[in-house]
């Protein structure tokens, strides 16, 4: 078990490289020369590896118990992958480094959900101000690097990604150093995981990471092609994660309060209304105001679903419930959503594509408001 400042140094460093990676990487690749099909055939390759590889990860380090080791390997993979980056951006190369990027970051975000539903329900310590710890990391890594773009150009963006991923693969060697494995007492693969409810869940899921792919790959590019400074794609994604802080401070109490299905509802409800709100505007001052709304894009919505999973999967499939969550919602939906997303861009344009998304958000939210139980109610 760890305690409760170790995950949460594990929440901030294992979401800064994200603050790099999500914001600045799509715009270094499309500086230096890589079109909109091929920057969402690169970032496509994250989500297909995560797919296939994620519950391969759960269900090993289940098996083991040994989550630190696994720790340190993914960690120290991850920085490897970033590495290649800082040399070339070259198609191909490009695609290798990202392949070994995205295998490594499988299990990392699962490992500290784990980590931190177990001392939510062992110790009564809040998930959600936990969890914010990543929020802060990313907005941290996300600010720092906006600054440092804005004077010394995107070409510095994969040194800055490297060194916050190596920064995480130092740490992963001191964090829990005295942790025990505790092997699972079932082999059951996906067995005791896959209920009616996570079934549901993960379909409506993927639907709003489907229409959540547009931002992480196209916002920062959509900007640029309004014509507006690299200093906005850092300042937007500031207040979208400074918003999430903000609200996972209070998302906790709202699960307890309204309920993980409510919750999820509203969460893509709010989402459908910031995708047609960003179709539609092209100033900062207004797009930026509209991406606090990742409040309930990404804290409440994943604050209901980690602690949906982790109230229908046995005890002793946790990582394997919350890798095959991130595998199909974050891997399956992103996978899709990146693709589409790039002929959209291209054939459609940037409102068109935030229009789409709009709408299959809905399709998310009807989904959950008609097909998934109230746990509360069981």
């Amino acid at each position: 078990m760890r305690t409760k400042r170790e995950v949460r140094a594990i929440y901030f460093l294992v979401f800064a490289p994200l603050g790099v990676y999500v914001p600045y990487l799509p715009v270094y690749f499309r500086e230096a020369g890589r079109s909109a099909a091929e920057i969402s055939v690169l970032f496509a390759i994250a989500p297909a590896l995560k797919l296939l590889t994620s519950p391969l990860w759960g269900h090993v380090i289940d098996v083991t118990g040994d989550r630190r080791r696994f720790f340190l390997i993914a960690a120290s993979l991850a920085a490897l992958g970033s590495a290649v980056w800082v040399s070339t951006a070259a198609l191909v190369p490009a695609m290798l480094g990202m392949a070994v990027y995205a295998f490594a970051r499988g299990p990392l975000p699962a490992l500290a959900d784990t980590a931190a539903v177990e001392l939510s329900q062992t110790k009564g310590h809040d998930y959600s101000r936990m969890r914010i710890w990543g929020s802060i990391g990313f907005v941290a890594a996300s600010i720092t690097v906006g600054f440092a773009v804005e004077r010394g150009g995107l070409g510095s963006v994969p040194l800055w990604l490297f060194a916050v991923n190596l920064a995480l693969a130092v740490a992963a060697w001191t964090i829990g150093r005295d942790e025990v494995p505790v092997p699972a007492k079932t082999s059951g693969g996906r067995a005791g995981v896959l209920s009616r409810g996570v079934v549901i869940l993960l379909a409506a899921s993927t639907l709003h990471q489907i229409a959540l792919s547009p931002y992480n790959t196209f916002y920062g590019i959509h900007l640029a092609d309004l014509g507006l400074p690299p200093s906005a794609i850092g300042t937007s994604w500031a207040a979208a994660v400074g918003a999430e802080i903000v609200v996972l401070l209070a998302a906790g109490r709202a699960v307890t309060r309204f309920g993980t299905k409510n919750l999820l509802v509203f969460s893509m409800a709010i989402s459908a209304l910031r995708w047609f709100a960003v179709a539609r505007l092209d100033g900062v001052v207004a797009l930026v105001a509209v991406q606090t709304l990742h409040a309930f894009s990404f804290g409440t919505y994943l604050v209901a679903a980690v602690t949906y999973i982790g109230t229908e999967v046995p005890e002793s499939r946790r990582t394997m419930g919350q890798t095959l969550f991130g595998a199909v919602s974050f891997g399956l939906g992103p996978l899709i959503g990146t693709l589409v997303a790039g002929q959209a861009y291209q054939h459609l344009g940037g409102a068109g594509m935030f229009n789409a998304a709009g709408f299959i958000e809905v399709a998310a939210a009807v989904l959950i408001a008609l097909a998934l139980a109230d746990p509360r109610r069981r």
